[in-house]
C-alpha cells in the first residue's frame, strides 16, 4: 500500500523545519510526498501596483507574477530534492489561490493520508488579522495533520537529560 503525504510549504523557516521533520520521522518506503506551494495572488501584488499607471503596468504585473511563480517552483523543487535524497518519491505542485482552501482541496483530490506543514506561531492580534492557515487546515482536513511549530534544532547534552 502506498502512503500519500501532502507537504504544504511557504518560504519560511517553519516550512523547512516541516520538511526536516517529515524526513526524520516518516519511513520513505511506499511513501509519495506531494510538495505543494500556493501562490496567494492578493499578497503577491504589492500595493504599489494598485497605484501604477501608464503603459508598463500590465507588463510589470506579468513580470512580477512570472518571478513569483519561478520562485515557487524553485521552492518546491528544493524540498523535493531533499525528499528524493532521503529515498521518498516526490511530486511538486504550484497552485494559485487562497492557501487555506487549496491545501484542503488538493489533499482531498489526492486522498492523502496526512498533511504536514509548518506553523508560524502567530498569537494575539497577528493571528486575528493574519489568520492561521495551519489551524484552518487542522480543523477542516479529512485526514491527520502534523503541524511543526518551530524549526528543529540539534539536540544538545542538556536536551538528553
Amino acid at each position: 500500500m502506498t502512503n500519500a503525504i501532502l507537504l504544504a510549504l511557504d518560504d519560511s523557516e517553519f516550512s523547512r523545519a516541516a520538511t526536516g521533520e517529515l524526513i526524520a520521522h516518516v519511513r520513505p518506503d511506499s511513501t509519495t510526498v506531494h510538495v505543494l506551494h500556493v501562490l496567494e495572488l492578493d499578497h503577491m501584488l504589492t500595493p504599489a501596483f494598485d497605484f501604477a499607471r501608464g503603459s508598463s503596468y500590465g507588463a510589470d504585473v506579468a513580470a512580477h507574477l512570472q518571478a513569483s511563480r519561478g520562485h515557487a517552483e524553485r521552492l518546491v523543487a528544493e524540498a523535493a530534492a531533499q525528499l528524493l535524497s532521503a529515498r521518498f518519491r516526490a511530486i511538486t505542485v504550484v497552485r494559485e489561490g487562497e492557501p487555506r482552501h487549496l491545501i484542503l482541496d488538493y489533499a482531498a483530490e489526492i486522498s492523502c493520508d496526512c498533511i504536514v506543514m509548518g506553523s508560524h506561531g502567530r498569537k494575539g492580534f497577528d493571528r486575528f488579522f493574519m489568520g492561521s492557515v495551519s489551524e484552518n487546515v487542522m480543523r477542516h482536513a479529512h485526514c491527520s495533520v502534523h503541524i511543526v511549530r518551530r524549526p528543529t534544532r540539534p539536540r544538545t547534552s542538556i536536551d538528553s537529560r
